[in-house]
């Protein structure tokens, strides 16, 4: 994105005021959801590793699962913890398209300003 800001700037001058706004804007916005997007990606990354312990430990005890047939209780538990991950994934899924969203709709209408700039400065 900062590639094609600058694009835009060298081919039109009168677009360089609303990209420097954008680019502190979105600074100002980033560091105000940082916060909050690391703390979702921590607890995705939490909750995704007892998913894969849990796997390594069914798949070391499948003969005694088998013999002492815990096979639903274990399904159950899976299906608990796979759901709190998916919760936790989903979460961080939603605050990072937030973020991304609310950028681009700051660019947009920064963009329409310089548009608007550009043709009523010009010549013809």
């Amino acid at each position: 994105m900062l590639v094609s800001l600058v694009n835009v700037c060298i081919n039109h001058i009168y677009f360089i005021p609303p990209v420097v706004v954008f680019i502190f804007l979105a600074f100002l916005f980033f560091l105000y959801a940082k916060e909050v997007m690391i703390a979702c990606k921590q607890i995705d990354l939490k909750n995704k590793s007892p998913i894969f312990s849990f796997y390594n430990e069914t798949i070391t005890g499948l003969i005694q699962i088998k013999i002492l047939n815990r096979r639903q209780s274990l399904i159950s538990q899976f299906a608990t913890i796979v759901n709190s991950s998916i919760r936790a994934s989903t979460s961080f899924d939603l605050v990072s398209r937030g973020f991304g969203f609310y950028a681009a709709i700051i660019a947009m209408i920064l963009m329409l300003i310089g548009l608007m700039l550009g043709v009523s400065s010009s010549n013809h």
